[in-house]
């Protein structure tokens, strides 16, 4: 379910940097 997670980052309108940072937090977590 994390990378559902991830889906949800990438549907909001965010900045690469922020994105890539969510997705590092989610994938460490």
């Amino acid at each position: 379910g994390q990378r559902q997670g991830a889906k949800g980052y990438v549907t909001k309108p965010v900045e690469e940097s922020e994105l890539l940072e969510a997705i590092n937090k989610i994938t460490n977590g």
